[in-house]
């Protein structure tokens, strides 16, 4: 397969308006969170994650040695921006937000991503794997916050879940790190035709 997946990059650039080199493509969202682990945890540094979500958010930091901070959300499943706050010690490298959240199903406001984007110094990955059907992206926002990460996924509204695509968009600098743990050939040359045509 096409190294680096160039030509579905291109066709996701016309599609989020993102530069090709703040980006990367990956197995699946999946993979993307385990490139995230390693290019960023060591052992013992912390993720943030608000509870409950996605479970492979805790998988990875786990498999590279780091720990996971869960932080319980407001009664009726909204986060709990405080809670996160407090959480956010000098070890905390990474925080997950599922927009809207898996499996709960909330949507988490614009305003409350912004203040977390200003109040964090860690990595906040927002990530959008059902954009499709939701409707609200915070891609906009990354020229404003170089520690902002988006990832999304061709599972959800496309119907590639068997193929594993997904994509996630950042600054060039991060994306390039990103991009120094993945195989060589990550995504097939089907799942990567399958992409673009979907797109």
């Amino acid at each position: 397969p096409e190294t680096g997946s160039l030509d579905l990059r291109a066709s996701i650039a016309k599609y989020t308006g993102v530069a090709t080199d703040q980006m990367v493509v990956g197995n699946g969202s999946d993979e993307i969170i385990e490139w995230l682990a390693r290019a960023l945890l060591g052992h013992g540094d912390q993720v943030i994650v608000p509870k409950p979500s996605f479970f492979y958010y805790a998988t990875t930091t786990r498999a590279v040695g780091g720990d996971v901070v869960y932080v319980d959300r407001n009664p009726d499943f909204s986060l709990n921006v405080n809670a996160i706050l407090a959480a956010a010690t000098p070890r905390a490298k990474i925080l997950y937000i599922a927009n809207p959240n898996n499996p709960t199903g909330e949507s988490v406001p614009r305003d409350t991503i912004v203040t977390l984007l200003d109040r964090l110094d860690c990595l906040v990955v927002v990530d959008e794997c059902y954009f499709e059907f939701h409707g609200e992206t915070v891609i906009d926002l990354l020229p404003r916050y170089e520690h902002l990460f988006v990832m999304r996924s061709f599972s959800k509204a496309f119907g590639l879940a068997g193929l594993r695509v997904g994509y996630g968009l950042g600054g060039a600098e991060l994306c390039d790190y990103l991009m120094r743990t993945a195989q060589a050939y990550s995504v097939n040359r089907l799942a990567q035709a399958a992409a673009i045509a979907a797109l």
